[in-house]
């Protein structure tokens, strides 16, 4: 079992996707995500942390016909599939910015929406969705949020402006979330969270002692350390 334990961050991409039919089907693709770049949120990616974080979404997601687009942001780095607008189907890098390319699905009501748009020329961005930490650090002479950690859950098809600075990015910080890499499951982690994994904790077998006491050890400090940084 994998745990993930991060802030839901978001970053919309100033670069608008570009549009193409082909056969009746609508496909978009433009600039997904970018590294080593301050952006509005203050925030810089790193290259070998977006690298490795694009690498994974790429192999465990898009290799898998599961790199699902969603109309605009949801609050939680949940997949709801009853949002899904579009499904990526190429996802590479170039330079420091990786560019994708989707499909959209217009048997889908969000996807049909998204179409529509689309059609009338409406301008939307690439945004990506994860859980990830940053640390305060200093960016080419200014102030930044260095991300250390991050886990790209979605990439999402988001509203865009006709000017970057009008752009809105958002990071829900406030809040922590768990994430069971081997399952997918989501949680927020609150003190009701504690709660059950404590209990469950409690309720492991009393089998090999000293492993069993060193297992609790752990996951009890785990636990109090996210209660910590809260």
């Amino acid at each position: 079992m994998s745990i993930i334990v991060g802030n839901l961050l978001i970053e919309s991409n100033n670069n608008p996707i570009l549009k193409e039919e082909k056969n009746g089907d609508m496909f978009i693709g433009g600039i997904f995500a970018g590294a080593d770049k301050l952006n509005n949120n203050k925030r810089v990616y790193p290259e070998d942390i977006l690298d490795k974080a694009m690498e994974e979404y790429l192999k465990e997601k898009v290799h898998n016909s599961m790199g699902l687009m969603e109309l605009n942001h949801p609050d939680s780095p949940k997949i709801n599939l009853d949002r899904v607008a579009a499904k990526i189907i190429d996802l590479k890098k170039d330079g420091k910015e990786w560019i994708g390319k989707a499909k959209i699905l217009r048997e889908l009501p969000c996807g049909n929406i998204a179409y529509g748009l689309l059609k009338n020329d409406v301008r939307f961005g690439a945004s990506t969705r994860g859980l990830g930490s940053a640390d305060k650090a200093t960016w080419q002479n200014e102030d930044c949020n260095l991300v250390n950690n991050f886990f790209v859950r979605a990439i999402d098809l988001v509203s865009e402006p006709s000017y970057s600075d009008a752009i809105i990015h958002t990071v829900t910080e406030c809040k922590q979330f768990i994430l069971d890499n081997s399952t997918g499951e989501v949680v927020e982690f609150n003190e009701e969270t504690y709660r059950i994994f404590e209990s469950r904790i409690q309720t492991l077998p009393k089998k090999q002692e000293d492993k069993q006491k060193l297992i609790f050890e752990s996951l009890q400090n785990f636990l109090n350390s996210l209660r910590a940084n809260r």
